[in-house]
């Protein structure tokens, strides 16, 4: 009796191994016939040519997103709304308008500052009186002009006019604090009174 009863587990041991190997055998092909479908250069160069049209479109969404529009206007031979890369500057600008007029007056403005996107930015032509609505413009006022600024004086507006002499027109109003003896405060009280522009 207990002879049939080893004979029935070890028939019943080695059906379970066959079972076994039949399955492992099957996961094995399945495995070889998804790596031969993943390495066929069909499928490969369909997925790399997919990638590269993804890539493509996110190109040119990021190039249409990095451009500034600037309106031109004024002393320039064309003026008109140009397209140009985000930090771009004035001078290039001014380039894509057809250059300068011969007529312009290039001393109050700054070609070199960072253009903004949707500004204007007018040349003037020499002689030309830029209204500012009734502002003081920092960039050409001259010493007694500034001394009507409130909290300027004679010193400070000497200052700002050794600024400008030495580093050119301020291309922003926070500039100012670029002048000795011009802190935050003091801007303040200065800044419903000028313009750079």
């Amino acid at each position: 009796m207990k002879k049939k009863i080893f004979e029935l587990m070890g028939i019943a041991v080695m059906i379970a191994v066959v079972l076994v190997a039949c399955r492992a055998e099957g996961e094995i092909e399945n495995f070889y016939s998804f790596s031969r479908e993943e390495e066929d250069p069909e499928s490969e160069e369909t997925h790399q040519e997919t990638v590269l049209e993804e890539n493509e479109d996110a190109i040119l969404v990021q190039e249409e997103w990095e451009q500034v529009y600037v309106h031109v206007c004024g002393a320039v031979m064309n003026p008109g709304v140009y397209a140009l890369p985000v930090g771009s500057r004035l001078y290039e600008a001014t380039a894509l308008a057809g250059g300068l007029a011969q007529e312009a007056d290039t001393d109050g403005i700054n070609l070199a500052r960072t253009l903004k996107d949707g500004e204007q930015v007018r040349i003037p032509f020499q002689g030309e009186e830029i209204q500012t609505d009734g502002l003081i413009n920092i960039n050409r006022a001259d010493e007694s002009q500034l001394c009507q600024i409130p909290g300027v004086g004679a010193s400070k507006a000497k200052a700002i006019l050794l600024y400008r002499e030495t580093n050119g027109p301020f291309d922003s109003i926070e500039a100012l604090m670029k002048v000795s003896g011009i802190k935050e405060g003091l801007l303040e009280q200065m800044r419903p009174y000028i313009t750079c522009e």
